[in-house]
């Protein structure tokens, strides 16, 4: 392991953990609980400051990005505030600030780019989504599942409307759909 930072790794207590990289100050400072979290990044204030248990191969970049981590694997935060509520997720990738940071558990396998794409997105069921662009598929508290959002601000009143295979693609398209599945536009 390598902490570098006050407080940098400080609350893995007799947990532990092998391979695992922290710079700055508080990063992966929570308390750790369980098993050990193994092979981690991160570089930037309060990343990773979860009780992490078993969280493996996660890689954050920029102030507190992960920072409620927990139990999610495969996870790249890159941004201030990427993935920023994340707990149990895993394969996420969110980059840009605030990128995919309300989603809070249980949320994989998604792809966001783009500074708060994706921000307001917080549902169990937000899974295999691909969105790309500024404020771009903000979503809400419903569940959006296997859908493809590209350009600034496309798809981005769905608030606690499900939404199931949308594609949207250019700017602000499908930007005032509340409702139904499977659109294209």
């Amino acid at each position: 392991n390598v902490a570098i930072g006050y407080q940098a790794m400080d609350g893995t207590g007799t947990v532990g953990g092998n391979n695992n990289v922290f710079v700055g100050a508080t990063a992966g400072g929570g308390s750790w609980t369980g098993t050990e979290s193994n092979w981690n990044v991160g570089i930037g204030h309060s990343v990773m400051t979860g009780a992490m248990d078993d969280c493996d191969n996660n890689t954050a970049v920029g102030t507190s990005a992960c920072a409620a981590l927990t139990t999610g694997d495969k996870n790249v935060g890159i941004g201030a505030s990427a993935l920023l509520e994340l707990t149990t997720g895993s394969e996420n990738i969110a980059i840009g600030y605030h990128a995919f940071g309300d989603a809070d558990a249980g949320e994989g396998g998604n792809v966001v780019i783009g500074n708060e794409a994706g921000n307001a997105i917080d549902d169990a069921g937000a899974d295999y989504n691909v969105i790309i662009g500024i404020s771009a598929g903000t979503g809400g508290d419903a569940a959006m599942a296997q859908c493809v959002v590209i350009g600034k601000e496309a798809m981005n009143s769905t608030a606690n409307n499900a939404q199931t295979g949308t594609i949207a693609i250019g700017a602000e398209s499908l930007g005032a759909l509340t409702s139904g599945s499977g659109n294209i536009a």
